[in-house]
């Protein structure tokens, strides 16, 4: 879950613009930069206490080249990516570390220019719920009444 988040917020909403020209056009804001420029928290899955594997994805490159679009990292990159590093990753790490990155471009290829829901949500407790809920109760009552009010002149 880990990397598909970490992939979700890497990826733009936007759809790609071209220019009357044909050309790219400008560059599409990550949804990671969105929340940081609103200042909003960004929640990534607790990895149980096996964080380094997160940080062995982003060192080794959560996705390959493969020629004409991206590609889950092989094999043969993450016994590169190993040995130049000196990291010995288990059998069970290697593999995770295959899947992670399997998991990355899955949701890259899902959410790159689309507006898809995030397919992690952290935990919120039942008051903040309650709270939130409420809150945008209060709202959608406040411009139901401005509505009326509006109405009856």
């Amino acid at each position: 879950m880990w990397a598909r988040q970490h992939a979700w917020l890497s990826t733009p909403e936007d759809a790609p613009v071209k220019t009357k020209d044909g050309s790219p056009g400008p560059d599409r804001p990550t949804r990671w930069a969105k929340l940081e420029k609103k200042g909003k928290e960004i929640d990534l899955p607790d990895l149980d206490g096996d964080d380094a594997i997160a940080g062995w994805l982003m060192d080794a490159g959560p996705l390959a080249s493969g020629g004409m679009a991206p590609a889950p990292i092989s094999w043969r990159e993450l016994a590169a990516w190993a040995g130049m590093t000196g990291y010995e990753p288990d059998p069970w790490a290697a593999e995770t570390l295959m899947a992670m990155s399997r998991a990355y471009l899955a949701e890259v290829e899902r959410s790159n220019g689309q507006q898809v829901p995030a397919p992690f949500m952290p935990r919120m407790e039942p008051e903040k719920v309650s709270k939130t809920l409420g809150e945008i109760l209060d709202g959608m009552m406040a411009a139901q009444a401005e509505k009326k009010r509006k109405g009856r002149r």
